[in-house]
């Protein structure tokens, strides 16, 4: 509870999160690093992000033979999965420091 009223008083008085006696910053970035090499793995771009074999038929029996069909153009019109991402580039192009601005 601590982390999370830092974390809402920092946002309601505007100060910024390196400011929370918690925050760490290389493991925040750690963190987001793995979370989204995690992600980009698990829902590859080449297929949906949901899958139509999750989702079990429950109807009517006359309406059995079109589910499939039914279920795969439903979840077509979600995002697709996400695009490869080269490790070494990703980690390279997120780092902990100050922007050089000129």
């Amino acid at each position: 509870k601590t982390l999370f009223r830092e974390l809402v008083h920092g946002c309601t008085n505007g100060d910024a999160a390196s400011n929370m006696t918690s925050y760490d910053a290389s493991t925040f970035l750690r963190d987001f690093r793995e979370n989204v090499l995690d992600y980009v793995k698990y829902y590859p771009e080449s297929q949906l992000s949901s899958n139509p074999a999750d989702y079990e038929f429950d109807g009517k029996e006359k309406d059995r033979q079109h589910h499939k069909a039914n279920i795969t153009a439903y979840l077509s019109q979600f995002d697709k999965g996400a695009p490869e991402i080269d490790p070494v580039i990703f980690k390279e192009s997120f780092t902990v420091g100050r922007p050089n601005r000129n």
